[in-house]
């Protein structure tokens, strides 16, 4: 937990807050406060959401990962790096109910594209208990945090093949151009010596 607040600028770090803190988030047209649970209920607060996410209830996973994001910001047990705990806290739950095999999204920055869209939403369904719009406002956000590493590969891939079709076509110089582009893939930082060795090793 420690690691996930070290760059938040909380000086208590994993330390429950103490005071009362009201927030009013980034200025849109509509935007409201949202009220973090107040010091002395936090503990009664923490343990229901503990309870909530281990119940075996039959809430689909995905749905639960995002109220268990929402819960986590709305009882802001800290004073900086809730959002980044409860992102954490939602992958976790889809990795441990197998949704995700590997934790290969990041929601960070599809979610916080507009910053007062997020505070709004999360502040409407705080005031007015309107859940549906957070979760899918969140799940809109995990499929296009999903979507991008799947671009970046394909992205990856087309380069890759583009490079080699230009190695094919330099005749005698093709075989060490294509040693040394391999090397390279498995090493991105090199130095002319270990390439060296690399090509006297592969002859």
């Amino acid at each position: 937990m420690s690691i996930a607040l070290k760059d938040s600028g909380c000086k208590n770090i994993g330390k429950f807050r103490e005071t009362q803190i009201f927030l009013k988030p980034y200025v849109s047209s509509n935007i409201q406060e949202y009220n973090p649970t107040a010091p002395e209920d936090l503990e009664s607060a923490l343990d229901d959401f503990e309870k909530f996410i281990t119940a075996d209830d039959n809430i689909d996973v995905l749905i639960k990962s995002v109220l268990v994001h929402y819960q986590f910001e709305i009882i802001h047990l800290f004073e900086k790096g809730n959002g980044r705990v409860g992102r954490i806290l939602a992958m976790l739950m889809l990795l441990q109910n197998k949704v995700l095999s590997k934790p290969v999204i990041s929601l960070s920055y599809d979610l916080f594209q507009d910053k007062a869209e997020y505070f709004d939403r999360l502040s409407s369904t705080q005031l007015n208990g309107n859940y549906a719009q957070w979760v899918k406002f969140f799940i809109k956000a995990i499929i296009v945090a999903a979507d991008n590493p799947i671009k970046q590969i394909e992205s990856f891939i087309a380069i890759r093949n583009k490079n080699i079709e230009k190695i094919m076509v330099l005749g005698k110089a093709s075989k060490n151009a294509m040693l040394v582009y391999k090397y390279i893939e498995k090493n991105p930082i090199i130095k002319i010596p270990s390439v060296a060795n690399e090509l006297n090793s592969s002859l």
